[in-house]
């Protein structure tokens, strides 16, 4: 229903003697696009009330910013995506969109070049503590992809997405931009996602109370100069599976992955990094470093490239660990360094031989980390298990490029280590 038919349809009803209280106009579907009812983005932000349908057509739409009051809103593109082309600007002083309602899902949009006075200037802000997904979308070149508030109640859902080259324009001191900044929260999701060259800072940084980051891509690339892939400073209960985790050898930090390093502000939960394939093409690095207070649970992963597996306590189980760089020959026949009171080397191996790190990777210059019928990690892996929490930790799916996921499905006498599933 148009916004123009649900005012004349309250009228109607207020002249019959039928309208009151409980009588709310009906969600409407707001077209924007040149030759549409709204020209542009934040001409519809103005008038969008609860439950409406904004849908924009594809197209650039240059120093257009808004902010989005209302609730369960869907903000979506048509015939591709709608391209919010800041050149600088930004809502609030904080972001091409402000997104202050609840129950939002965003669907079908590109952010880019935002940029704040306080260095924040974010692709999309999310205020006031309400949920949030964002689907088939793309941030970058912004000071910050995407920056949530610290509310503490808000359920963030990211899929199918992809980040890169946010942390523009931030620079000096200790600040830096990051791909994806999810503040106190009570859930973060990220899905068969794309994460990569961010400038200065972080892929993912997550300080929500519960995070699951499954079949992603989270990667440096031979030229990137970020820091961590994924950081979650304040812990939480968390779940990293099926992941594709690259480093490369420009890094501004050579840990991949940090847990509780802020452990002083929040309590700390329990980290689970199951069936994720580790690479490492710095000269050093520190695989998974955990300052939590509890063991992290670490299950059919691959590692390949030098560097520390694991930093703090830990269970490792059922894992494939090849010390060298990629393209380099003559690896090290022999597991690093790997302190740690709770280490079970159950079915661990080494990689040996191979100018790939003897992993028999399908592409692995061109980040397809897809086993081959060579592979050692075939029907390596056991039976993860389950979190506390119920949560199976036996890989469902694994990602697809680009920004998808398919399903993974055991398909020898043991699931295969790392991100993915060998199929003939």
């Amino acid at each position: 229903m148009s916004q123009i038919r649900a005012v004349l349809l309250a009228a109607a009803l207020s002249a019959a003697g039928l309208a009151g209280p409980a009588v709310e106009a009906a969600a409407a579907t707001l077209e924007v696009g040149p030759t549409r009812q709204f020209f542009r983005p934040s001409d519809a932000a103005k008038v969008a009330r609860d439950g409406d349908e904004v849908v924009i057509d594809a197209g650039v739409y240059e120093g257009d910013v808004a902010v989005w009051k209302a609730n369960d809103l869907v903000l979506r593109s048509r015939d591709g995506r709608a391209h919010l082309q800041s050149n600088g600007a930004v809502a609030q002083g904080k972001a091409i969109w402000v997104i202050a309602g609840s129950g939002v899902t965003v669907s079908g949009m590109e952010f880019s070049g935002a940029a704040a006075a306080d260095k924040n200037g974010a692709g999309i802000r999310l205020e006031g503590g309400g949920d949030l997904t964002v689907r088939d979308s793309v941030f970058h070149d912004n000071q910050m992809g995407l920056l949530t508030g610290n509310e503490g109640t808000s359920t963030i859902v990211i899929e199918g997405s992809e980040f890169y080259r946010n942390g523009e324009g931030v620079e000096g001191g200790n600040r830096v931009g990051h791909n994806i900044y999810v503040g106190v929260a009570k859930s973060f999701t990220l899905r068969h996602s794309s994460s990569h060259h961010a400038v200065r800072g972080h892929l993912v940084k997550s300080r929500a109370a519960r995070n699951l980051i499954a079949y992603n891509e989270l990667a440096d690339m031979i030229d990137g100069t970020s820091s961590y892939l994924v950081d979650l400073p304040v812990g939480g209960d968390s779940v990293l599976i099926g992941n594709v985790f690259q480093q490369g050898p420009g890094t501004e930090n050579h840990t991949l992955v940090s847990y509780g390093a802020e452990k002083k502000n929040a309590p700390i939960g329990r980290l689970y990094v199951v069936n994720n394939t580790f690479v490492n093409q710095n000269d050093d690095g520190i695989f998974v470093a955990n300052y939590g207070v509890e063991p992290v649970t670490l299950v059919n992963n691959l590692y390949q490239g030098p560097g520390r597996l694991v930093q703090g306590d830990h269970r490792q189980q059922a894992f494939l660990h090849a010390p060298a760089r990629i393209g380099e020959k003559g690896l090290v026949a022999s597991v690093m360094e790997n302190p740690g009171q709770l280490l079970d080397l159950a079915k661990a191996m080494i990689a040996d031989g191979g100018d790939v790190g003897g992993f028999a990777f399908r592409d692995p210059l061109q980040l397809d980390f897809h086993l081959t019928a060579a592979s050692p990690a075939i029907d390596r892996g056991i039976d993860p298990g389950s979190t506390p929490w119920g949560e199976s930790l036996l890989p469902a799916a694994q990602y697809r490029h680009p920004l998808a996921e398919e399903p993974r499905r055991v398909s020898g006498a043991a699931p295969d280590l790392g991100a993915y599933e060998f199929t003939d």
